[in-house]
């Protein structure tokens, strides 16, 4: 089946603007219906072959203007999500959880030719304490965060209407994302060094798996060439593993360099300790999200390892994107948005 329709969620915000941009790049889609939030400007696409539908998860009232679309949707891309690990669960439930069980209510009630529902879950499913070996898609689920917990959560639904329903559903696990346009990890860990507040964890040795946007935009458009193959999958996809000393310091090579902002090597317990009093104050004092809590220190500290062999073997996906490639292209386009590094920039010139 060739899919011509797609209604895709998450379409104005990091990753869905990629794979907006490259879904208009094939010539066999007819028609994209696009939910944006209101506070989105409709200057964001200009295309004849785009829809916009303002709404948002929070009110799953918006799917009633999908009414005059829905007999035609080929295939739903669900990408938006509440992505904050210092939300309370509350909200992150609202969004991430019965925004998408809408969703899936009416998918199944609604779009009646619909070749398959995609969901963007997260590797945040299998937790931060893993074995020291790649892990597979069957490895247990145990999410540690709120946020990551919302995301298994929401995915469950998925595979629960998949097999109760025969919803047709594909799932996607992907590790931090980062690249141009990345307003929230690539933007805070430049925030992070340039205020010298990102630390070095232990001797820096353990390794993290990352994904490039761009890469993981490629790899959703290809399940609209082998549906088929990826049907009822799920599948843990990333570009490249690196440990956090050279991610750190090669950011911060590329992004300053300068003496004063070199990350500072910290004592793995002594950070956690920290980690735990910064919680405690802002539990009982500031009643503001610390910016270095228990959880944060774990998920740089530790090893995470994924198996990528399905997508691999099924999809035919591989890596687009070196580590280095992404880091400059990030770094250009920071330099573009960060007022801190406009500032240096002017400074220096």
């Amino acid at each position: 089946m060739k899919i011509k329709t797609i209604f895709l969620t998450g379409g104005t915000g990091f990753i869905g603007s990629h794979v907006l941009q490259m879904l208009l790049k094939i010539p066999s889609i007819e028609h994209i219906i696009l939910l944006s939030r209101q506070n989105h400007a409709n200057s964001l696409v200009n295309e004849d072959r785009i829809t916009m539908i303002h709404g948002d998860l929070k009110s799953p009232k918006f799917l009633s203007l999908l009414d005059d679309f829905s007999p035609e949707i080929d295939a739903v891309l669900h990408l938006a999500a509440l992505a904050n690990d210092n939300m309370p669960y509350k909200e992150l439930h609202h969004i991430n959880v019965l925004g998408t069980k809408a969703l899936l209510e009416y998918s199944i009630s609604s779009m009646k030719n619909l070749a398959f529902f995609f969901y963007l879950s997260s590797t945040g499913v299998y937790g931060l304490n893993l074995p020291d070996y790649p892990i597979t898609e069957d490895y247990p689920k145990n999410p540690s965060s709120s946020y990551q917990k919302t995301k298994w959560q929401a995915e469950k639904l998925c595979w629960r209407f998949n097999k109760d329903y025969q919803l047709p559903m594909i799932t996607f696990r992907p590790p931090t994302t980062i690249g141009p346009g990345d307003y929230t990890t690539s933007f805070k860990i430049a925030d992070a060094i340039l205020e010298r507040r990102f630390p070095l964890i232990g001797n820096g040795k353990n390794l993290l798996t990352l994904i490039d946007v761009r890469d993981l935009a490629y790899a959703i458009t290809l399940l609209l060439k082998k549906t088929q193959m990826a049907l009822n999958k799920a599948y843990n996809l990333y570009s490249y593993v690196i440990s956090l000393e050279d991610f750190l310091f090669s950011f911060y090579n590329e992004l300053d360099g300068s003496e004063k902002n070199k990350p500072k090597k910290y004592n793995f317990y002594a950070l956690y300790f920290y980690g735990w009093l910064n919680e405690l104050k802002s539990q009982l004092i500031t009643h503001k999200p610390a910016k270095i809590n228990r959880y944060r220190v774990l998920k740089f500290a530790k090893t995470r390892l994924y198996n990528m062999n399905r997508i691999q073997n099924d999809l035919g996906f591989n890596s687009k994107y070196s580590f280095f490639q992404t880091l400059k292209d990030t770094v250009a386009w920071l330099y573009q948005v960060h007022p801190q590094l406009q500032r240096n920039k002017k400074a220096k010139n």
